[in-house]
């Protein structure tokens, strides 16, 4: 949306044509699109998928073009409450990614808490979070009712030339679900982490596990040298080297990074 409507349009159509096996959520070309639930069937598990987000960097999203990006709102809610409905009764297990939070935050904010709560609520099983740049904490929680979603506020980022240390630090999450005659549910979770390494001028990218990335690599990383003087503060308090990216991933998400 920060190109307005066209740029939706534009960046649903370039996945639509270039790469078509890639689920496309939460942005659409259509109402009809917007209106569609998407299912993918593994192993005879058939798995919901919807996303949402709370904004749109203060871009309003025009009239008549509504459909393009699905909120996460107030004002919305009555529509995702019936979004997941629908998903619950096409499908054995329904996964949200809200794109939510408080950017660089490696802790939960009270937004995300009750966005949560109310995604448990409606019978969500899984909730997958982005948005802040850094990995945040991995919980179960419990409805009401007694029904279990496990939560990734954040996975942090995949690729990124920021600035920030701890945002170089990434997830990937490992989600088993089992279904069987007792139903369909979470057997086993983990992450792996990731680091995001680029070089002078921040020309080239890549992502490595952090099981894989080195001392060395580390040592020649751009982000030791690069970034503006504003940033050293953050920085000197999380260091970049492989101790203190493991450091953030076991202060987060100790119980999935106690193999590090």
């Amino acid at each position: 949306m920060d190109q307005n409507a066209s740029g939706v349009i534009n960046c649903v159509n370039f996945w639509k044509n270039s790469h078509p096996d890639t689920a496309v959520l939460g942005i659409h070309d259509s109402a009809e699109s917007a209106s569609r639930i998407y299912i993918r069937e593994v192993n005879g598990v058939r798995i919901a998928m919807l996303n949402y987000t709370y904004g749109t960097n203060g871009i309003p999203v025009p009239s008549g073009y509504e459909y393009t990006v699905n909120l996460m709102t107030e004002a919305t809610k009555p529509q995702i409450v019936n979004d997941i409905a629908r998903a619950k009764e096409i499908s054995d297990f329904v996964i949200v990614y809200p794109h939510w939070g408080t950017e660089y935050n490696l802790g939960i904010s009270e937004e995300q808490t009750a966005w949560a709560k109310f995604f448990a609520e409606q019978g969500v099983d899984l909730i997958i979070g982005t948005h802040p740049h850094v990995i945040e904490p991995v919980q179960w929680i419990e409805s009401s009712a007694g029904h279990k979603t496990l939560v990734y506020y954040s996975l942090g980022n995949f690729v990124s030339i920021q600035y920030y240390n701890y945002s170089m630090l990434g997830g990937m999450a490992k989600v088993s679900i089992t279904k069987d005659a007792e139903g369909t549910r979470i057997s086993g979770y983990d992450m792996d982490f990731l680091v995001t390494h680029y070089t002078s001028g921040r020309t080239a990218v890549t992502t490595y596990f952090l099981s894989q990335y080195t001392d060395e690599l580390a040592a020649s990383h751009a982000i030791l040298v690069e970034p503006p003087e504003k940033y050293a503060a953050v920085n000197a308090g999380y260091p970049f080297t492989i101790t203190g990216l493991k450091n953030i991933a076991k202060s987060v998400c100790p119980e999935l990074a106690d193999d590090l």
